[in-house]
C-alpha cells in the first residue's frame, strides 16, 4: 500500500511531462463546430490533436487501435480513445462563457455524478473524481471530463486502474492548457 502512495504521483508527473510536448499544437480531425454552430476552443480541439494522441499513448504505455476522431456530444467537444478488447477512454470538454459559469457547471456535474471525497489537485480551478475513477477538471472557462467507465478494473501493461489512467490523462491535458483561450 505504501508503494502506491508514492508511485501514483510519480506516474502522474511522468505522464504530464510526456504530454507537454503536444501543447503547441491545436490540430484535430474535424468536428470543430457543433451542429448548433458552437465553435470548439483551442483547448477543446487539443484533446484530439495528433500530438496529444501520441503523447497520451506514451504516458499510458498503450496505443489506441484506431486514430481518435473528434465529435460533439450535446454541448461537449468529445474525443474517444479506443483500445484493444473494447476498452475506451472518452475525453470531453465543455467550453463555458466565463470562469464563474465553468465553476457552476463543475459543481453541478459533481452533484450529478456523485463526486467522491478524494482530493484531486492539478493546479487548476477545481477538480474531482467520481466512483468509477473518472475525473472532472476546471481550468478557466473550460471543463475537462476524462471518462474511464469504459475501462476494465485493471488495464494496460504495466497494469493501471481506471482512476490512475484518468488522473494521468487529466494531469497531462491540464499541463497544456494555459491562459483562457
Amino acid at each position: 500500500m505504501r508503494a502506491r502512495g508514492w508511485a501514483t504521483p510519480i506516474v502522474l508527473a511522468v505522464g504530464a511531462v510526456l504530454l507537454v510536448a503536444a501543447c503547441g499544437s491545436s490540430s484535430s480531425d474535424g468536428a470543430g463546430t457543433s451542429p448548433s454552430g458552437q465553435v470548439a476552443s483551442p483547448q477543446a480541439k487539443m484533446i484530439c490533436a495528433d500530438e496529444a494522441v501520441v503523447d497520451v499513448a506514451d504516458a499510458l504505455l498503450i496505443k489506441t487501435v484506431a486514430k481518435p476522431k473528434a465529435s460533439w456530444t450535446g454541448e461537449d467537444f468529445t474525443c474517444t480513445y479506443r483500445y484493444a478488447a473494447g476498452a475506451q477512454i472518452v475525453l470531453k470538454v465543455r467550453d463555458l462563457p466565463s470562469d464563474a459559469a465553468a465553476a457552476t457547471y463543475l459543481a453541478g456535474l459533481g452533484r450529478t455524478l456523485h463526486r467522491t471525497s478524494k482530493e484531486i489537485t492539478f493546479g487548476t480551478d477545481g477538480a474531482f473524481a467520481v466512483p468509477d475513477g473518472s475525473v472532472a477538471v476546471q481550468k478557466d472557462s473550460h471543463v475537462l471530463f476524462v471518462d474511464v467507465s469504459g475501462l476494465p478494473k485493471s488495464w494496460a501493461d504495466p497494469p493501471l486502474k481506471p482512476n490512475e489512467a484518468a488522473s494521468i490523462v487529466a494531469a497531462a491535458i491540464m499541463g497544456c492548457w494555459t491562459g483562457d483561450g
